[in-house]
């Protein structure tokens, strides 16, 4: 929320929509209301459908400190939604960083950085949306299933 506070008093003009509950929303309604930012930082709480907020959205932002494998990610990707994503566990290998996404480290000043290079270059963004086509590749349940198949087997061959 820091960021979108900077980047709103640094000119660029947006909004945010943070879509989920849990036990984060008492302190971000907090810093909301101490922010002043109110208008363009929208807590949406859990929602039954989320992708129309999503597929409405010129770009994702997952900003989170430690992931496993997020299914979001391929959400979003699958959306063709261009992503800013911090580069913690499993991400990046869901994203190929400056080809269909853009990776950041998890502190405010790099994902400053990411949001602002989305937001002052539609190029960038462009570019994503079209790699996103092909890397969806990625997320082909048959595909990751004879590789996981691929793999037990080849362990399989090992022991005997």
């Amino acid at each position: 929320m820091k960021v979108h506070k900077r980047l709103l008093d640094e000119g660029f003009l947006h909004s945010i929509a943070v879509i989920g509950g849990g036990s984060e929303m008492e302190n971000l309604q907090k810093q909301v209301k101490e922010l002043n930012v109110q208008n363009t930082f929208l807590l949406l709480d859990s929602q039954i459908n989320p992708y129309p907020y999503i597929k409405n959205s010129d770009y994702f932002v997952l900003p989170s400190e430690s992931e496993s494998y997020p299914l979001t990610i391929g959400e979003v990707m699958g959306l063709n939604i261009p992503i800013v994503s911090t580069n913690v566990g499993g991400i990046p290998e869901m994203i190929e960083h400056n080809f269909d996404g853009y990776l950041v480290e998890p502190d405010e000043n790099s994902i400053y950085e990411g949001m602002k290079l989305f937001l002052t270059n539609k190029e960038i963004t462009e570019k994503f949306k079209k790699n996103l086509i092909q890397s969806l590749e990625k997320f082909d349940n048959e595909k990751i299933y004879n590789q996981v198949t691929s793999v037990f087997q080849k362990q399989y061959q090992l022991k005997e």
